[in-house]
């Protein structure tokens, strides 16, 4: 009996001390909750710089680096060996398409011609000659053979001669740009000497690389923009894809795409590099924010949105979003309930929670 006694007598002080500890955490909590919101009572309203959300039309891009290649380019060099007598270019000249660029001095074969055409003269008259005896039974057959072959060796030789003096003189074979000139005037020159580089700058061509992840045959058209630095400025062309490969690049998985950009000034040179901006979607209207008012925490992204309250201040409001995109300074963002002009926090939402009170302090 002593026994039960003992143990039902430790069971009331059990209990008794349950009692008593669950009271005092009661009256903690309570007095923690009360103090801390006495506390939040007496802070001061947060500051805040405000802007609207933004609706604008917008298109998905990609940006890569190009290389200006020309559309036509030739290096010319001498198909014979002889002297130059006569160079018609300066470096760096416009010249059009059949325009003489260099010379080289024909004089052996312009006797060479004088003398076969002298010749030819003589040969055509025999032949005539027996043509017409022969028409007459004056003479064999053979004579006229022979004649007939002379005139026609003759003939032959002449346009030979003609062909070998259409490489003496070195024409542009089509319009453009002629680089730096390193021959001069009397210089010796043999075959596969170079007289010229050529170069046809408008329109140039733009050729990149895209990911296949971006690779459709709609690009075939689409209009691209190009930015180049000239004169220490940036300065931006607009081009059109007018072909791409038929095949990936099996290291980069890229595809090469080409592009026709219009240089009337030719101020764009094969060899610069350029950013290329290529779209990637349809323009589309899209809400936009400025990156200073994206929070990021462990339970994704937000921005605080601003409903009125009492005494001109407004309630920050935390809301989830989606960044879809970045554009500069700004960021394209989706979510739930958001619009066009609504008002959000610019600076200072890093010190907000939610639906806490604010001030706006920019007009």
């Amino acid at each position: 009996m002593k026994f039960l006694r003992s143990i039902r007598r430790q069971k009331k002080y059990l209990i008794l001390a349950a009692l008593t500890i669950t009271i005092l955490l009661y009256g903690l909590i309570h007095f923690l909750g009360q103090s801390q919101k006495n506390d939040t009572q007496h802070l001061p309203i947060s500051g805040v710089k405000i802007t609207k959300i933004k609706q604008l039309p917008w298109q998905a891009t990609y940006q890569t680096i190009g290389n200006f290649t020309a559309v036509q380019g030739v290096s010319i060099s001498s198909q014979v060996t002889g002297t130059i007598s006569q160079i018609d270019f300066h470096s760096g000249e416009y010249i059009k398409k059949g325009d003489v660029l260099v010379k080289i001095d024909d004089s052996e074969l312009q006797a060479q011609l004088a003398q076969k055409e002298v010749q030819l003269t003589l040969a055509q008259q025999n032949y005539d000659r027996l043509k017409l005896l022969l028409s007459e039974n004056a003479i064999s057959q053979s004579s006229y053979d022979q004649a007939k072959a002379a005139y026609v060796e003759l003939t032959g030789a002449i346009k030979q001669i003609q062909a070998e003096l259409s490489y003496y003189t070195i024409s542009a074979p089509f319009d453009g740009t002629v680089g730096l000139r390193d021959i001069n005037v009397g210089q010796l020159v043999q075959p596969g000497t170079l007289l010229a580089n050529l170069q046809q700058y408008n329109p140039i061509y733009l050729d990149f690389s895209l990911p296949q992840t971006y690779i459709s045959r709609n690009l075939l058209g689409k209009t691209i923009k190009v930015e180049v630095s000239l004169d220490a400025q940036s300065q931006c062309f607009a081009g059109n894809i007018i072909s791409i490969d038929s095949q990936l690049n099996a290291d980069s998985r890229t595809l090469a795409v080409r592009a026709e950009i219009q240089n009337p000034d030719n101020n764009l040179m094969p060899g610069m590099f350029a950013q290329v901006i290529v779209p990637i979607t349809n323009t589309q209207q899209v809400l936009m924010v400025p990156s200073s008012s994206i929070l990021n925490s462990l339970y994704g992204t937000y921005i605080f949105t601003l409903n009125p309250a009492k005494n001109n201040q407004f309630e920050a409001i935390q809301t989830p979003v989606n960044v879809i995109a970045e554009d500069g300074d700004d960021v394209i963002i989706t979510g739930k309930e958001l619009k066009s002009d609504q008002a959000i926090v610019m600076m200072g939402a890093f010190k907000l929670r939610n639906h806490e009170p604010v001030q706006v302090i920019n007009q």
